[in-house]
């Protein structure tokens, strides 16, 4: 399969460097969904991504970053019951969002979404579940606005004083990757959870930030 050349350089396919990758922790400037999948090919496969391969956690880091513009995502191995896709993902809003969400949630049941960027301050989480959206709430501190907030507010939400539009309660990355690790599990700590050893897999989605 040919791959364009950003991809050759970076994804590294030998199989003793698969088989030693070992999982390294995220979660600042980084956007990700977490779903309720023991099979990251099905993952991968609903989300329609193309020229998918097997990747290192590294690899798919730096695939997904921001700056390179490839459009990718990098599909976790099953980690405590959940599947993670990290990377390129419709910004949190009403319309193509949370239609994404509610049919990440019809597929797997339970959908989560936690979004940082520090350079706009965006800070969004969402949660959809059998095909509903029962909670999304956005920010981005650059220009002052909340581009999304249905449903109600956590106790989660409340206990950490965020998801209102009040300016002067604005949530920050460390409000974002808090709720991540009390809905889902720490994304910066994955050393302690099960079944993240080995190697997932990276792929490019047809389209910029295309709901599924």
């Amino acid at each position: 399969m040919n791959f364009p050349k950003p991809w050759k350089r970076v994804i590294r396919n030998d199989e003793e460097t698969l088989q030693k990758d070992v999982p390294v922790g995220w979660g600042y400037k980084s956007c990700w969904i977490s779903v309720r999948a023991n099979d990251k090919d099905a993952v991968a496969q609903f989300l329609n991504l193309k020229e998918v391969k097997p990747c290192t956690w590294r690899d798919g880091y730096k695939l997904t970053d921001s700056m390179a513009g490839l459009n990718s995502l990098f599909i976790t191995p099953v980690i405590d019951g959940w599947t993670c896709a990290i990377g390129s993902h419709p910004e949190a809003g009403p319309g193509a969002f949370c239609d994404y969400m509610k049919r990440l949630s019809d597929r797997f049941g339970e959908a989560y979404y936690f979004g940082t960027h520090r350079i706009v301050e965006y800070q969004a989480w969402a949660i959809a579940k059998m095909g509903q959206m029962i909670r999304g709430f956005a920010y981005v501190g650059e220009s002052g606005e909340f581009p999304l907030n249905v449903g109600e507010r956590t106790a989660d939400e409340i206990e950490l004083n965020i998801g209102t539009e009040d300016l002067d309660l604005c949530p920050d990355e460390e409000h974002v990757l808090e709720l991540a690790s009390r809905w889902v599990f720490d994304p910066r700590r994955i050393e302690n959870c099960a079944g993240a050893d080995g190697p997932g897999l990276a792929g490019r989605i047809s389209r910029p930030n295309s709901a599924v």
